[in-house]
């Protein structure tokens, strides 16, 4: 009596294809998010994970972001490992922003908003002081200090505005 053969089945999904080295390299966010198991919003929130210059993932820089995070998080933040390009990159924005974040608590950094608050305050007892100078020396005289706060005020605002641009 003759024995059926069971049919041999693939392991590999039916809707699954090999990836390339561009797909891996030029992976959009829905196809990160399945990489790992996730959704794509999980993947949309994620702050600071690396992206192409064409705003697509490369699947090896979010890899090794991932377990960058992984090992700072369980407190191992001189583990060596593999470098790469945007791991470094992330290294390198987390130190600036611990140094920031220390300037701050130094007072050596002051918000914008509170700039332009001590700058006008300081401006309006100038002109307060220009009005005393009037009456001793002279509408010239007062003249000649308010041209100045103008000029100075003008500079500033340049600066201030440059500043808010670049953040």
């Amino acid at each position: 009596m003759a024995t059926k053969r069971k049919k041999t089945t693939s392991t590999q999904p039916k809707n699954t294809k090999r990836l390339s080295i561009d797909d891996v390299t030029n992976a959009t966010q829905a196809e990160v998010a399945r990489a790992f198991g996730l959704c794509r919003s999980t993947v949309y929130a994620w702050s600071g994970c690396p992206r192409n210059k064409n705003k697509n993932y490369s699947l090896p820089d979010v890899i090794a972001w991932r377990v960058s995070r992984a090992l700072d998080d369980a407190g191992y933040l001189d583990v060596k490992g593999p470098k790469t390009e945007s791991l470094e990159r992330v290294r390198r924005a987390q130190a600036e922003k611990i140094e920031l974040q220390n300037a701050v608590t130094k007072n050596d950094l002051v918000p914008v908003a509170d700039m332009r608050d001590r700058l006008s305050y300081f401006c309006s007892t100038l002109r307060k002081a220009g009005e005393k100078i009037q009456k001793l020396f002279g509408a010239d005289a007062y003249e000649i200090l308010n041209d100045a706060i103008n000029e100075a005020q003008a500079h500033v605002k340049a600066s201030l505005t440059k500043a808010e641009e670049t953040e």
